[in-house]
C-alpha cells in the first residue's frame, strides 16, 4: 500500500467506520515522552485568562487497542489505540475504586460488549495533518443491531 499523501490535497480527517472480526486488547499504558510531558507542563502554567492554571494532565493508565477488518473484502486488517478521552478517565475511575486489575477487566469488558454480537458496531476514527494517512479510533458508535423487518419493506406494498 502505497502511504504517501500530497498535502497540497484535501483529504478526510474523519470517519465512521463499519467494523468486522474485532479483538480488544487492553495493556498497560505507557508514561509520556519528555516532549509530551513538556507540553502537559506548558498548557497547566497559569496565565493572563487563567491566574490559577489548569491541573497536569496525566497519562491514561491502560492502552486499549481494538483490531479489526472494515467491509472491504481485501482488508489486511487494522489495530489502532482507543485514544478517547472516556476510556482514559474510566481508567483512572476503575483504578482507584477497584484496583488496577479489576479496572482493566472491566476495559476489557466494557468493549468486548460493545463490539458484541447483538451490536451493530462502528469505530469514529480521525487522523493528524502530520500523519494523514494513519487514522486512531476515537470512539465507538454502537447501537443495538436491529431484527429484519418481517413484512419485507414498505408497509403497504402488496405486489
Amino acid at each position: 500500500a502505497n502511504n504517501s499523501v500530497d498535502y497540497s490535497q484535501p483529504a478526510p480527517s474523519l470517519g465512521l467506520v463499519k467494523v468486522r472480526n474485532v479483538q480488544v486488547t487492553v495493556a498497560e499504558g505507557e508514561p509520556w515522552s519528555a516532549q509530551q510531558l513538556s507540553k502537559v507542563f506548558r498548557a497547566a502554567q497559569p496565565d493572563l485568562f487563567n491566574p490559577d492554571g489548569f491541573p497536569q494532565l496525566e497519562p491514561a493508565p491502560f492502552r486499549v487497542k481494538v483490531k479489526y477488518q472494515c467491509e472491504s473484502d481485501r482488508c489486511p486488517g487494522h489495530e489502532p489505540t482507543m485514544l478517547d478521552w472516556e476510556t482514559g478517565e474510566a481508567g483512572r475511575k476503575w483504578s482507584r475504586q477497584r484496583g488496577p486489575t479489576r479496572a482493566k477487566q472491566m476495559l476489557q469488558e466494557k468493549y468486548e460488549t460493545m463490539f458484541g454480537d447483538e451490536q451493530d458496531a462502528h469505530l469514529y476514527v480521525g487522523n493528524l495533518h502530520q500523519h494523514r494517512a494513519s487514522f486512531s479510533a476515537l470512539g465507538v458508535w454502537y447501537p443495538k443491531v436491529e431484527p429484519p423487518d418481517p413484512y419485507g419493506g414498505d408497509l403497504f406494498d402488496y405486489a
